[in-house]
């Protein structure tokens, strides 16, 4: 459930920074063409974030990125561990059947 929260937070978080990146690209681009000092820096400020926020979303999209391949290596991990197991647990089974035939009386015939 808490794995399912945070996808859909991150979803919501990515959809959410596209739609103001789009937005601050439209009137950026429209405040820049102005002939208006005060419009033309109001954009220059646009601009700016757009870069932030173009870093920003850049950087979310490599840290998952490099949070999904850490959890594909652990599942490897755990696998080859589960694996191990597993061979230690036959091993020892084996073992214990062994020493009960060992153990085992044989009747004793006269």
């Amino acid at each position: 459930m808490n794995n399912l929260m945070n996808l859909l937070r991150k979803i919501l978080f990515g959809i959410l920074m596209v739609a103001v990146y789009f937005f601050l690209l439209g009137t950026s681009y429209d405040l820049l063409t102005k002939p208006n000092t005060l419009s033309n820096f109001l954009g220059f400020i646009g601009v700016t974030i757009l870069l932030i926020l173009g870093m920003v979303f850049i950087y979310n999209g490599i840290k998952i990125m490099i949070e999904s391949s850490n959890d594909r290596e652990i599942s490897e991990a755990e696998q080859k561990w589960k694996e191990h197991v597993e061979m230690q647990m036959q091993k020892m089974h084996k073992q214990n059947e062994a020493l009960k035939n060992k153990t085992k009386r044989k009747p004793k015939t006269k």
